[in-house]
């Protein structure tokens, strides 16, 4: 029984029939299990190709890309409207509700920002209300599709393969594409590269390699003192940075150049980037304004005693200063800050070791629990 049991459970690991197997891997199986009554059939050097399953296999999934198809549907129209919309925001909620079942809550989950208009007000409302309630059936009809699986392996696989094209077409391509196959979820979509002599200079719209292997299309070069930072995104939607000393040619970085994108490509890689980096500011500036109105409401100042929300437990600290407009509090808790080390003139040209700061932790108001004394 326990062999049998091996035996299963090898199957179930590749979900194949014997006869979809090649002769390597019936070899494989056979060296394993000498004692199988199973015999060689696969041809040699006959590949059969995996038999892909039929989307209609797994029973929920096209309602689920149907009410996403809405839920672009809709994010059009908002951007038409010129709604503050941003995608960016409206995906990482819908990934939350999926993976924690957490539900966007507020008034302005989607940092909409109607200001004072009357009419954006209206046009936001009505825009959340609906996002509320899409982002809740997708939850809904994924939920229902995961439940009616069993094997905990193939949940997890079907939840990342639905996220994963949510993600790539509904943020990076703005088109909801139906698949035919269960393997189109996961299937990539590869940016057409056109290779060019190699410039002088990092511009926007190229297509780069980080020394890490990552393929990346520019989408900013930020000039800084010090520093140049390269920032870019890749096909899935991924967002990475490089930063050099001196200045943005390549021949003084570690970017290896690969060709440049098309004009549309590069339009469409530097709006997701603006959006998430607006998502990102907005995110912050949200938390600012309310860690204000929570520190105006506690009436926190230097010296009080104030109880802070941890991952297992709150603990208490003591206030050494207010920062009014970060929103936050600067505890009694020193961290070391190590700046770069530089190269020293002189006779020894050696490397000068950078300098050693102290300065206290800053927690942010929205992390307050209470004021203790």
């Amino acid at each position: 029984m326990k062999h049998l049991a091996v035996i299963h459970s090898e199957f179930v690991k590749k979900a194949r029939k014997w006869k979809d197997l090649t002769q390597d891997e019936q070899k494989r199986y056979l060296r394993k299990h000498p004692g199988s009554k199973r015999r060689l059939t696969a041809k040699p050097g006959a590949a059969k190709p995996e038999k892909s399953q039929k989307l209609e296999a797994v029973r929920g999934v096209k309602r689920i890309l149907r009410r996403v198809r809405k839920l672009d549907a809709l994010s059009t129209r908002a951007e038409k409207k010129h709604v503050d919309l941003n995608r960016h925001k409206v995906y990482w909620k819908l990934e939350k509700a999926i993976i924690e079942g957490e539900m966007p809550k507020g008034n302005d989950p989607y940092n909409l920002n109607p200001g004072n208009y009357d009419w954006k007000r209206e046009d936001s409302n009505l825009i959340t209300k609906k996002l509320n309630k899409l982002i809740f059936k997708i939850t809904s009809s994924t939920d229902d599709v995961l439940e009616a699986s069993a094997n905990r392996q193939i949940k997890k696989e079907l939840r990342e393969g639905i996220l994963k094209y949510i993600k790539r077409h509904y943020l990076v391509e703005r088109k909801i594409k139906e698949p035919k196959r269960l393997e189109d979820l996961k299937k990539e979509i590869k940016t057409k590269v056109k290779k060019v002599k190699v410039p002088e200079y990092i511009g926007v719209g190229d297509r780069v390699r980080l020394s890490n292997g990552i393929e990346m299309t520019v989408t900013n070069v930020k000039h800084g003192h010090k520093y140049v930072t390269v920032n870019g995104d890749t096909d899935e939607g991924q967002h990475w940075h490089s930063k050099q000393r001196g200045s943005s040619s390549y021949s003084s970085s570690n970017l290896k150049f690969l060709g440049k994108v098309s004009q549309k490509d590069k339009e469409k890689f530097v709006k997701n980037r603006r959006d998430f980096d607006n998502t990102i500011q907005n995110d912050k500036w949200k938390r600012q304004i309310q860690g204000r109105s929570k520190l105006d409401e506690l009436n926190i100042q230097p010296g009080s005693v104030i109880s802070i929300r941890g991952h297992d437990y709150n603990w208490n600290a003591t206030v050494v200063s207010v920062d009014h407009r970060q929103g936050g509090v600067r505890i009694n808790q020193q961290r070391q800050r190590r700046q770069r080390p530089t190269f020293g003139g002189g006779y020894g040209f050696g490397l000068i070791p950078g300098n050693v700061t102290m300065h206290y932790r800053f927690i942010p108001a929205t992390s307050i629990v209470s004021k203790v004394s």
